[in-house]
């Protein structure tokens, strides 16, 4: 069922909607693995949440108190995102507008950002900006992680973070490149 909606999702909001399934558990394993460690996290930002396969896998992984702070703009998959712990705030809106939800949840930094968003799909200004505001808000050593199907954001992603490396996961469909970013 998820599949599906997924799918009308996608050709209903192709530009919002960065895909026609739901992450794999590898991709989703293999994005917060690339995180590193976790324990001592306070505050783990997602961008584009769907369904929440990567917020309940975050979830399960995070220690005890720390925020995960979720936005997905699409309120039908929103809607599904069911989560047990009270630190995830899932918001309905633009990620532009994190520094807004920052402020208002009391948070001075971001340990880690993971992000599902279709950057190819993006106009370029508006995706500099993105990972501007993202690089502003990581605190020291944070990582950002991003998963994209294709190479052609590697460039715009290397003119923000000047530390990137890029994994792939061929257990996805499609396969995924992971671009890890570290500030």
């Amino acid at each position: 069922m998820a599949r599906r909606r997924f799918l009308v999702n996608f050709l209903k909001h192709p530009g919002v909607t960065g895909s026609i399934t739901p992450s794999s558990r590898f991709l989703v394993r293999k994005m917060v693995e690339s995180l590193g460690d976790l324990d001592s996290c306070r505050c783990v930002v997602e961008f584009g949440a769907g369904e929440g396969c990567l917020t309940r896998y975050l979830e399960k992984r995070l220690p005890e108190g720390c925020k995960i702070l979720s936005f997905e703009i699409n309120k039908d998959l929103l809607d599904r995102v069911n989560c047990r712990n009270g630190n995830v705030i899932l918001v309905n809106d633009d990620v532009a507008r994190l520094e807004r939800y920052l402020k208002k949840y009391n948070i001075r930094n971001v340990d880690h950002v993971v992000s599902s968003l279709p950057l190819a799909q993006i106009r370029r200004e508006d995706c500099l900006n993105l990972l501007s505001m993202v690089y502003r808000n990581l605190k020291d050593n944070g990582v950002y992680v991003q998963y994209q199907y294709s190479l052609l954001s590697k460039g715009l992603i290397e003119s923000v973070f000047e530390n990137v490396e890029v994994r792939f996961t061929p257990l996805n469909i499609p396969p995924a490149f992971i671009y890890v970013c570290r500030k």
